[in-house]
């Protein structure tokens, strides 16, 4: 069972994940949830390392544009032949930004804040 529930993007936004250390495209977030996300990427990346991450939110009817660091370790990592690799991130640390992002999805899918799980 999950810890946390999934949040899938809406339709038309797409959110990139950079690596703030290498300063480069790892691909986009496909959901988050509020101990993490799911990248969708062309690299694999290795399970068990942690990165810096920036989240680049382009203004759209649901969120302003924002720029959302993040510290992250990677849980998994598989081949998607659809989209290239897909890898779960899990938060390393509490960001009030990222809360707040998965907030305002969770409220856009008509969702309320008794619907989302705390954090322990």
């Amino acid at each position: 069972m999950r810890k946390f529930s999934r949040f899938p993007f809406i339709k038309g936004l797409r959110i990139d994940v950079i690596d703030t250390v290498r300063g480069q495209s790892l691909g986009y977030a496909a959901d988050v949830s509020l101990g993490g996300l799911r990248l969708i990427g062309a690299e694999p990346l290795v399970a068990g390392e942690e990165y810096q991450l920036q989240l680049n939110i382009p203004a759209n009817k649901v969120l302003p544009q924002q720029e959302i660091p993040i510290q992250v370790v990677v849980q998994w990592s598989r081949k998607n032949f659809r989209r290239g690799y897909e890898q779960g991130l899990k938060l390393t640390e509490s960001s009030r930004a990222f809360e707040n992002l998965v907030k305002s999805l969770s409220h856009t899918l008509g969702l309320s804040d008794t619907s989302l799980p705390r954090r322990r």
